[in-house]
């Protein structure tokens, strides 16, 4: 079964890095972080999911992987609902 929100970060990532093969729980991000895809990142998840990415879940670690992006949706997702 598809999962949406992987399937459209997947996709996302995959524009942005066309010739290599990240799979989900590969590193997107490393040590050399280009600061624009970094940012560029952040603005795609709360446009493309429709949410605000709190100053506390700025860590490098949410943005590390394709699991990890996932992960960071579905809690803040989780946290707009119950406020």
């Amino acid at each position: 079964m598809s999962d949406p929100v992987r399937d459209r970060i997947r996709a996302h990532v995959g524009s942005r890095v066309p010739r290599v093969v990240i799979g989900d729980d590969q590193p997107v991000l490393t040590g050399g972080v280009d600061p624009v895809f970094a940012v560029e990142l952040v603005r795609f998840l709360e446009t493309a999911f429709e949410l605000r990415i709190p100053d506390s879940e700025l860590r490098l670690d949410n943005f590390r992987t394709i699991d990890a992006m996932c992960a960071l949706v579905d809690r803040v997702a989780a946290q707009a609902t119950r406020t």
